[in-house]
Parts: structure tokens; sequence; C-alpha cells
């Protein structure tokens, strides 16, 4: 593996195989891209599946600077940090802004996508992220599968009554997408707010729905 990426350049590199970055490397892979996986947990059923599909694996610690080295990471063209853990995804972040600074300035940027589980803390990086200068070799983007899975439910299912009545939705279960769910219809309430529209009353349902 390490023979055959060692020339690789504009790849793609997924790192964690779990579920989102094994349905990553099959998409990448769909559309005709090289793709490098890094995963730490050699019993891993997903290693053997993503090599089937045509994936190069590299079994490794995500935060390993030599295992993105041996990825190429520094010259890929896009790097997925979903592994199951925040911190891990933010180091893999760190690491991968290092290795990119040997691309030449006339090139693509490494895009760099990094997974927060943690909404708030994904909002406040973010945030961050955008105060920071514009650099020529890297770009980041924080996201939340959850939050990104509530918008495109709620754009291919809006909580709108036909006959003009402000919406009621009942969202049953408040686990990380029932959450995300609740936080979008919030702030497509305030937005409504602003232009004087018809405001969302929100039910929930769980056995933790006070808390």
């Amino acid at each position: 593996h390490a023979l055959r990426v060692r020339f690789w350049r504009n790849h793609v590199v997924v790192c964690g195989l779990g579920q989102k970055g094994l349905l990553l490397v099959r998409a990448f892979l769909h559309h005709g891209a090289r793709v490098v996986a890094i995963e730490r947990d050699p019993d891993n059923e997903h290693v053997a599946a993503c090599r089937d599909a045509g994936a190069l694996v590299f079994v490794a610690s995500a935060t390993d600077v030599a295992a993105l080295t041996k990825a190429r990471a520094g010259q890929a063209r896009y790097l997925v940090a979903v592994c199951d853990d925040d911190g891990t995804n933010a180091e893999v972040v760190l690491h991968s802004r290092e290795l990119a600074w040997s691309r030449p300035a006339r090139g693509a940027p490494l895009t760099c996508f990094a997974h927060i589980m943690e909404p708030r803390l994904c909002d406040l990086l973010r945030e961050r992220e955008i105060e920071r200068h514009t650099e020529h070799h890297f770009r980041l983007e924080f996201f939340n599968v959850f939050e990104s899975g509530a918008r495109a439910l709620l754009e291919a299912h809006p909580p709108a009554p036909r006959d003009g009545t402000a919406p009621h939705p009942l969202v049953v279960g408040l686990g990380r997408l029932g959450q995300g769910l609740v936080r979008e219809m919030l702030r497509q309430r305030a937005r409504l707010e602003g232009v004087g529209g018809r405001l969302t009353r929100i039910s929930v349902l769980d056995t933790a729905a006070t808390e």
C-alpha cells in the first residue's frame, strides 16, 4: 500500500472506518476517486469491505503523523476525519494542516472535513475557523451529520400544513438526530419571526424530554 500511494496526488483520505467512513469511501470510489483509508482497529469489519471495494487501507491511528504521511495526506485533495471522537478528529486536522504546508502555492488546497459530534462545539469551531486568515494550502470545514441530516429531512419534508396554519410537528425520540431536528426547526422559527411569518409550535416525546 505504501509503495502504491507513494506518488499519489489529489486523492482522498478518509480517517475512521465506522459506518460514516464506509459510506464515504464507497461514494468517493463510485465517483472515480482514489481513496486511502486509515483505521486503527484491525478487527473492524469495514477494513475488508473497503479493500474489496478498491480502497487502500492502513491499519494505524489517524492521529499518527507517520500514518498520515504514508497516506500522503499533505498531497491529497480531500481529507475527511470521521473517527468516533471529537478530539481525535481535531488532532487529525492539526496534523493535516502541518503536512499541507508542502503544497505548491498555485495548486488547489487540501480541503479537510472534520466531523464534530457535539453541536455547540461544532458551531464554535466553525466561527473560529472563519476568523482565521485564508491559507493557500489548506481549507477546513467542520460538520455534524445529525445537523446535516436534519436540514436535508426538513428540506424534503417541510413541516408546513397546506391550509396555511402554523405547523405543529411532533418529534418522537430525542437522540442526536431528534435534537438536530428540534434545533433546526427552532432556527427556522427564528427566521420566520424576523419576517413576520407564522411561528412553529414544536412538541417532543422522549423519556428524558424534560432534560
